[in-house]
């Protein structure tokens, strides 16, 4: 029997809600772009999702300008406390999301 842990169940429930309801979006927020993309890649490949087109969430000022978190799912990695961004999420984005997770791919 293998055994799935509890953050890959709860990708894959995010990423079956995501199929099911195309106004959720999926943002990534990583310490840096270059960690969140190749965390997207790793999720992707696990799971041969090709319906989801996260927002990767990086260390730019304009990374967070104009988009909505109302329908957000937010999965932050390892260190994402590390993003430039990362207070300005806390403040304003998370409390308004749909749901806010913190996992850990490794």
């Amino acid at each position: 029997m293998k055994l799935k842990n509890y953050d890959l169940l709860y990708l894959e429930g995010v990423l079956r809600d995501l199929k099911e309801d195309k106004k959720q979006e999926l943002w990534i927020v990583g310490n840096n772009l270059m960690q969140a993309e190749e965390a997207w890649k790793r999720i992707k490949t696990h799971f041969g999702t090709t319906h989801v087109m996260p927002r990767f969430i990086s260390n730019s000022s304009f990374s967070l300008d104009g988009i909505n978190p109302m329908n957000a799912r937010i999965v932050l990695l390892d260190r994402w406390w590390q993003n430039k961004n990362a207070v300005n999420l806390l403040q304003n984005f998370i409390p308004l999301a749909r749901q806010c997770r913190q996992i850990n791919i490794t």
